[in-house]
């Protein structure tokens, strides 16, 4: 029996889910079965994951779904200290248990976006992929600091030429101490840069006073040893030909006159 003869059919029809999480090439699968279900050539994990409903309107991210998990749940279980660096993508699979063609429909896909805690559950909310096809893409600023994004292909600026590798002697959280050279860089050099650590992961630097560094957030495996940081940028000329020597790639104005004019307000600039 085909799976839309069952699933038309009140007597036969037995509509189970499998959930596919994919992040970082880490791979998850669950049902919500009250047994494992062997299907798409895969075994899925009987689990009291429970998901919500799913909704349709006008307005695609509203169109969420929450995915509910218990604590200690393997998959769940790395959002605990946040939302992983790596986007979690999210196939949801409806099928029949018992159908002999072994039909499985591809009923929602999206990544995650959110995480939420409460008790012993977490509840991980994931929107539609195809907002990604409705949002607006960024556009062009006319302003006076640099419009690009620090490392970007529009900025030029080869990332790995700027590499130093540094000894983080202390980690208390966001708080990092590192032990730099003799040529020690002034402060806020790396403001606005990158802390990349031993297994990969990477955090924006928010502030840089001598040896202590503030991330954005903490990274849970970092550890006193060897790490990898990467300059800021404040979006000035003045940084981005001293520093950088990448003038050429500027992408601002900075010669826009007047230090609070809009000069498509409709209002005077001079």
């Amino acid at each position: 029996m085909t799976y839309a003869a069952q699933d038309l059919s009140i007597q036969d029809g037995d509509p189970v889910y499998l959930l596919y999480f994919v992040r970082d090439g880490a791979e998850w699968r669950y049902t919500n079965a009250a047994l494992s279900v062997i299907a798409l050539g895969e075994t899925w994990l009987a689990s009291s994951v429970s998901m919500g409903a799913k909704v349709l309107s006008k307005e695609l991210a509203k169109n969420a779904i929450p995915f509910k998990f218990p604590r200690d749940n393997a998959f769940a279980a790395a959002f605990l200290a946040g939302r992983p660096d790596a986007v979690t993508s999210i196939t949801v699979y409806r099928g029949h248990v018992g159908d002999a063609d072994e039909e499985w429909q591809v009923w929602w896909k999206g990544r995650d976006v959110s995480t939420k805690y409460d008790r012993g559950t977490i509840t991980i909310d994931a929107e539609s992929i195809f907002t990604s096809s409705r949002r607006q893409g960024l556009r062009e600023k006319f302003q006076k600091n640099c419009r690009h994004a620090l490392y970007s292909s529009a900025c030029g600026v080869n990332q790995s030429a700027f590499a130093e590798v540094v000894t983080a002697i202390e980690v208390d959280g966001v708080n990092v101490t590192i032990e730099l050279s003799s040529s020690e860089p002034v402060d806020g050099y790396y403001r606005g840069g990158i802390l990349k650590s031993a297994d990969g992961s990477q955090r924006f630097i928010r502030a840089h006073s001598g040896e202590n560094l503030t991330l954005s957030w903490p990274i849970d495996s970092l550890v006193a040893g060897d790490v990898t940081l990467y300059p800021g940028c404040d979006r000035t000329l003045a940084t981005c030909d001293a520093v950088f020597d990448n003038s050429d790639m500027y992408g601002g104005f900075p010669w826009i006159p007047g230090e609070h004019n809009n000069p498509m307000g409709g209002s005077s600039i001079v």
